[in-house]
């Protein structure tokens, strides 16, 4: 395998045989730590600290998860025992609603920036990896769930992005 350049220029981080392991500390949406609604601004706080703390524990970069309700679930009722009595949609709505482009995921690429780690995020349907496009993540990383997701996929492989 030829290596890989995950960074923005020539100089960050490269992936492959021969290269030292690249660390990449899963947040996911470990920042929503409470089933009460709580502010996008305290959401956004715990996002950052999450980040500066793998930084400080040696994480080469952060990931996220980033959602967009309506191309990624229908509004239909689909209990399971993971959503706590709540329906699917609600629960991707919610994701959504609480991490607002503006609000949360530009301050949060800045925060990132400013940290020195590598932020990028899972998108979770092709209107969610648009909006990552948007804020320039360095490479991208597909959900087990979205292997077959063939629209998304063909976005990212466009993209030109690893």
């Amino acid at each position: 395998m030829n290596p890989i350049n995950i960074g923005t220029n020539s100089q960050e981080p490269w992936v492959g045989e021969d290269r030292p392991v690249f660390v990449i500390a899963e947040i996911g949406k470990n920042f929503i730590q409470s089933e009460d609604e709580r502010s996008v601004d305290e959401y956004l706080r715990n996002a950052i600290a999450l980040a500066q703390a793998a930084k400080d524990a040696g994480a080469h970069a952060v990931k996220y998860q980033t959602h967009t309700v309506e191309d990624e679930q229908a509004n239909v009722e689909v209990v399971s025992p993971h959503f706590k009595g709540s329906d699917r949609y609600r629960w991707v709505k919610r994701n959504e609603d609480v991490t607002p482009m503006d609000g949360f995921w530009k301050p949060l690429k800045e925060a990132c920036d400013k940290i020195g780690i590598p932020f990028f995020s899972t998108p979770m349907s092709r209107a969610s990896a648009q909006k990552l496009d948007a804020l320039n993540v360095p490479f991208w990383k597909v959900g087990s769930g979205d292997i077959l997701d063939f629209v998304m996929l063909d976005y990212l492989r466009r993209s030109g992005k690893p």
